[in-house]
């Protein structure tokens, strides 16, 4: 079965709608946007694949404009592989408020996302005793 989605709010439509029974959004703008904002959108995807794709292309591109929906993720974001994800993706940008966003997750409780961040993003060990 194909699920559609509206773009802007995300909730399930049925096929051949053109403006969206629940945010009343024009569905037909959506094609005229720019890929950078679409993929902004997709951030907010039901589909955790397509969230997923999402930010690991906004990495690739080096979009800044993607920084502040990053940080707003993180922090509800309970599944280690999409936190590492996006924690990729602002190495990739590279500005100082990625790599600042970066530096508040060395110490976060999960182990292996604190773990992950010491050795391959920060490239400094939790425990620098030497």
């Amino acid at each position: 079965m194909i699920y559609y989605f509206c773009p802007f709010c995300w909730e399930e439509l049925k096929d051949n709608l053109i403006i969206c029974p629940n945010c009343n959004s024009d569905l037909r703008k959506f094609s005229s946007m720019p890929f950078e904002e679409k993929l902004i959108y997709a951030l907010k995807h039901p589909v955790r694949e397509i969230r997923k794709t999402a930010i690991f292309i906004i990495g690739l591109k080096k979009m800044r404009s993607a920084i502040k929906e990053l940080e707003k993720i993180l922090i509800y974001e309970e599944d280690s592989i999409m936190i590492i994800e996006i924690l990729n993706s602002l190495k990739n940008i590279g500005t100082e408020e990625a790599m600042e966003i970066i530096e508040r997750f060395k110490f976060h409780s999960s182990s292996l996302i604190s773990s992950y961040i010491n050795k391959f993003l920060v490239h400094k060990p939790i425990n620098d005793n030497n």
